[in-house]
């Protein structure tokens, strides 16, 4: 069914982020704390995984998921359970990828890439597509390839996962964030603080940027504060004026002789 651009503004806007960068950046502990609550979180780290957010306050209902079976069972949970949540959370990508890619190649019996390849795809982004339907913010987790640095505007970085989802998956969401890290000036007890930042827009050789804000470069790793610059939205647009045609000025009524008598000329 056609929708307007007026459809567009008028309904909510849901978050569709993937949350990148360096392992053990805080990506999980700032996803959770700082998004809006209650938080589902598809949790693919592993018992103990989740520890350091409750140790800063995170509150959160979570699943342990090993593989694509697993995953299933927890999606149908969420989804009989969806009214009770507002965020859900997929942490990590990467390592469930990995489960994936071994399911797979436990099943073929052999190392055949033409084979496995297709299939490990094909299963990873059915379980990635599934969470894209549901009506509720979305943060998908990944850890960048091995070796990347995270340096400002430093984004020759990509998604470490194999095969063809490391980039279908960054195509499919709508904004692709970079979980900076950086010293501040130190606090009261005389110790620098760890200063967690959004990269939104391209800075320095990062030339990457995220749809949904325009006009910020980075901010600080707050999922809330990044929906309601998302909810603002850009420059208020107007429809345009339907164009009047042009109409020349008005001109008399042409005088015709009457009975013989002459006509002034105008």
């Amino acid at each position: 069914m056609p929708y307007s651009a007026a459809d567009v503004r008028a309904r909510p806007r849901i978050l569709r982020m993937l949350l990148i960068g360096p392992a053990k950046a805080g990506k999980t502990t700032a996803a959770v704390r700082t998004a809006p609550g209650p938080v589902y979180v598809f949790n693919s780290d592993g018992k103990g995984a989740l520890d350091p957010v409750v140790a800063l306050g995170g509150d959160f209902v979570a699943d342990d998921v090993t593989s694509v079976g697993s995953f299933i069972t927890a999606l149908g949970y969420l989804r009989s359970h969806l009214n009770d949540f507002e965020t859900v959370v997929f942490d990590n990508i990467t390592g469930f990828s990995d489960m994936v890619l071994g399911e797979v190649r436990a099943e073929v019996g052999r190392d055949d890439p033409r084979v496995i390849y297709p299939e490990y795809s094909r299963r990873l982004m059915a379980c990635i597509n599934s969470l894209l339907t549901l009506p509720r913010h979305l943060i998908i987790i990944g850890h960048a390839e091995p070796g990347e640095k995270d340096t400002p505007g430093g984004f020759g970085h990509i998604l470490a996962l194999a095969g063809s989802a490391k980039t279908k998956i960054s195509m499919i969401m709508q904004d692709w964030v970079w979980m900076h890290v950086e010293m501040g000036p130190p606090g009261e007890d005389g110790r620098p603080k760890v200063l967690r930042k959004f990269l939104l827009a391209p800075e320095g050789n990062w030339t990457k940027a995220v749809r949904s804000i325009q006009g910020t470069t980075r901010m600080d790793a707050d999922v809330t504060k990044f929906i309601d610059l998302m909810e603002q939205g850009g420059p208020k647009v107007t429809a345009p004026k339907k164009a009047v045609p042009a109409t020349s000025p008005a001109r008399p009524p042409v005088q015709r002789p009457v009975n013989g008598q002459k006509v002034a000329p105008r």
